[in-house]
């Protein structure tokens, strides 16, 4: 799995929209054969961070909504 495939995974799982996503960023770090895939919100919102990690299979381990 790749960067771009783990963030199509993440819009997805949260059905984002491209409204959504026009106002936010997308950061992928990739350790210990997981993927993190996290989106934020910008301007920086209350409960505008998203998290899920992915394993290198493209399994979801968790999700974390709005940090």
């Amino acid at each position: 799995m790749r960067d771009a495939e783990a963030i199509e995974r993440m819009k997805k799982l949260y059905k984002m929209d491209e409204d959504l996503i026009q106002f936010g960023k997308f950061e992928v770090e990739y350790k210990r054969n997981n993927y993190y895939v996290k989106f934020i919100v910008e301007p920086r919102v209350p409960g505008g961070e998203f998290e899920v990690v992915f394993d290198c299979a493209g399994d979801l381990i968790s999700s974390t909504p709005g940090k």
